[in-house]
């Protein structure tokens, strides 16, 4: 293997700050005509450097520097080492740009999120890739643009991509307040128009320019050339047994699956979040899937002996292999294509569509028989097209079905005779989590409309209040020991400050981007691995009065029960316009029949207010989501949160 400065020079970056000066002002440039820049006072030198196989290398950390370097045109990569500090936000590079604010070209490593971030702009717009990262880890992390394509390359993955951006230069600087603000100045360690944002954390390395995209094995290159690899000649005493099969890969298995929609089509989204729990009850939650895995249950009909004949064969010897599995909410009917064709016209927004995925076609006949199909890889695709990997093979006219495909393993629970012909069963089919994106296609970022405390505060108005057609599920649990020594008086014993509460909650949302948009608040939680506040929306108190920072309320309870537990300091004051007003309770006395609770700032008007209800620290009781899908964009999803006896405070 190459060494690092060798291979890095061998692909001709424009821009290439190594970082290894121990002091000084002058941030040097290593590339071929490169740019020196100058470093900031607060610049830390001398910190450990990821690069394993260069003993005389050094990263950097907080606000490195700034150089007034050139923007690549059309095509470009940048990138370099970024260490994951937990504690504090990094940038790696700024073409301007910050966190909370669209334009600009950076990498950041958001401690907040968990996650690094890559932002892509041109002036117009802007996109974000992302990939959810260990804490206390450095990663090799390169942004790649070809034409519409972004990349962002984490270590040896593909972690994320965006095939859709717009044509232009790269940007030089970034929206606020929706003005663009030009600035052709390359900020290291730091982000903002002036420098001004975030620093470089625990360490930065290697930060490099290219004026061209790197593709996936240009970017692996430089960074296993950055680490150490255990490379063992040696004789080997084992007498092997296996026989080596050089064959690839056979293609998935194909057949017409359809859904009975007369029942709901069932979709699981699973995270995995491992959760440690104190005896008192503090949690700390840690990501362990930054990709979640998918399930999907479909009703399936045999309609005759000819689909039933072909699916048992199927089933009997090919279980164990993959299976091509369409996303039948996604498909739409086209009138006509032609063999050989180069692009499929289908709608892909908030669809199941990503390159490197499949497409799937098929042609019925007027009784509902499928006569022609076919499944294709996917090369690109813009909202109104798919273009596949190589032309379609047959002609297609009439009745033509179109719809994304994914490959999956496949279970099936056991087949009910309906006649000696009809036949129906159920097929759950996993999806190869390999396969899926970080932010998919069919998902829409989200961003909260409301933050309370650096945490998202679940609304009701963004959503949809609870469906109370079914009945609403609540748990009120302490954690408790029985004290028993079997010869005489027993009791139980808690080391935990109060009870835990969980309770469900159920929506239905119509419309494809209205559930892109749902979706992409469940990616966003991750999980169970994200905190946010949720509002009862219930009458937990009956408000009397108010003056300056209290509010009297009815009774007693405060003050018997939860004296200022740290799971019950928060209230809301909610609103009938849906407007909301957050308060921290600091005291409490009594006052008659009444209870006086003082506030951290003073209490808002009474006036059209709806409920004065409990704030609640929660995250979702499970990592997995449910979702059942009633028509192709009418889905009627189900949670539990569970509240934490903790408080961010």
């Amino acid at each position: 293997m190459a060494a690092f400065q060798e291979t890095v020079d061998s692909l001709t970056p424009t821009e290439w700050w190594r970082l290894d000066a121990l002091s000084g002002s002058v941030m040097a440039s290593s590339a071929t005509g490169g740019t020196d820049g100058t470093h900031f006072p607060e610049a830390e030198f001398g910190r450990p450097s990821p690069v394993e196989t260069d003993p005389s290398s050094w990263a950097m950390g907080k606000g490195v520097g700034i150089a007034t370097a050139p923007a690549p045109a059309m095509n470009w990569s940048y990138g370099g080492f970024l260490f994951t500090n937990p504690a504090a936000d990094a940038f790696l590079l700024c073409r301007s740009g910050q966190l909370g604010l669209g334009g600009g070209n950076f990498i950041v490593w958001d401690a907040g999120q968990g996650r690094i971030r890559g932002h892509a702009a041109n002036g117009a717009t802007s996109i974000e890739l992302s990939f959810f990262a260990e804490p206390a880890t450095w990663y090799w992390v390169m942004l790649s643009r070809n034409g519409t394509v972004v990349n962002f390359y984490i270590n040896e993955l593909l972690a994320d991509q965006d095939v859709a951006f717009d044509s232009g230069a790269m940007a030089g600087g970034w929206v606020n307040g929706g003005q663009f603000i030009p600035d052709g100045t390359w900020k290291v360690g730091c982000g903002g128009d002036t420098g001004n944002f975030a620093n470089g954390g625990d360490g930065i390395d290697e930060p490099m320019v290219f004026d061209y995209p790197l593709n996936l094995a240009q970017s692996t290159l430089i960074y296993e050339s950055a680490i150490n690899a255990i490379l063992l000649n040696a004789a080997s005493n084992v007498i092997p047994t296996a026989i080596a099969d050089g064959a690839d890969e056979p293609d998935p298995i194909q057949f017409p699956f359809r859904h009975n929609w007369a029942d709901d089509l069932i979709e699981r989204i699973s995270f995995k979040t491992d959760i440690s729990q104190a005896i008192s009850g503090p949690e700390e939650a840690k990501q362990a899937r930054p990709k979640p895995r998918r399930e999907i249950e479909l009703n399936q009909m045999l309609r005759d002996n000819s689909e039933r004949r072909a699916l048992r064969a199927k089933l009997w010897a090919n279980q164990h292999v993959k299976w091509f599995i369409p996303i039948l909410e996604d498909r739409e009917i086209i009138a006509s294509l032609s063999s050989g064709a180069t692009s499929i016209p289908v709608t892909t927004a908030c669809k199941d569509y990503e390159v490197g995925g499949f497409v799937q076609i098929r042609q019925l006949n007027n009784a509902g028989q499928i006569t022609k199909s076919e499944t294709i890889e996917i090369l690109s695709f813009d909202g109104n097209s798919v273009e596949p990997l190589t032309p379609t093979e047959n002609d297609y006219a009439g009745h033509a079905e179109v719809c994304p495909a994914r490959r999956g393993y496949i279970n099936v629970s056991s087949p009910r005779g309906q006649t000696a012909e009809v036949e129906d069963l159920v097929i759950t089919a996993r999806l190869l989590a390999e396969d899926e994106k970080t932010t998919p296609n069919r998902i829409t970022a989200f961003t909260p409309a409301e933050i309370y405390k650096d945490y998202e505060v679940f609304k009701e108005s963004t959503w949809q209040p609870n469906d109370w057609s079914e009945q609403r599920e609540y748990d009120i649990e302490r954690d408790v020991v029985e004290a028993d020594s079997e010869s005489g008086v027993f009791g139980l014993e808690s080391d935990t400050p109060g009870a835990q509460e969980s309770f469900s909650y159920r929506i239905w949302i119509k419309g494809r981007e209205l559930n892109a948009s749902f979706l992409g608040w469940y990616y966003e939680r991750a999980g169970a691995f994200k905190y946010l506040w949720v509002p009862s929306m219930q009458r937990d108190f009956e408000p009397v009065s108010i003056s300056t920072n209290h509010v009297t309320v009815v009774d007693h309870a405060y003050s018997e029960n939860y004296v200022l537990a740290d799971a019950r300091r928060y209230i809301v004051f909610v609103y009938n316009n849906a407007s909301m007003v957050y308060r921290k309770v600091t005291g409490f006395q009594i006052s008659g029949a009444n209870e006086v609770l003082t506030l951290d700032a003073n209490a808002p008007t009474l006036t059209n207010l709806r409920s004065l209800s409990l704030l609640k620290f929660c995250r979702l009781d499970a990592d997995t989501l449910e979702i059942a899908k009633r028509t192709d964009d009418l889905w009627v999803y189900q949670w539990r949160f569970r509240e934490l006896l903790e408080s961010p405070d």
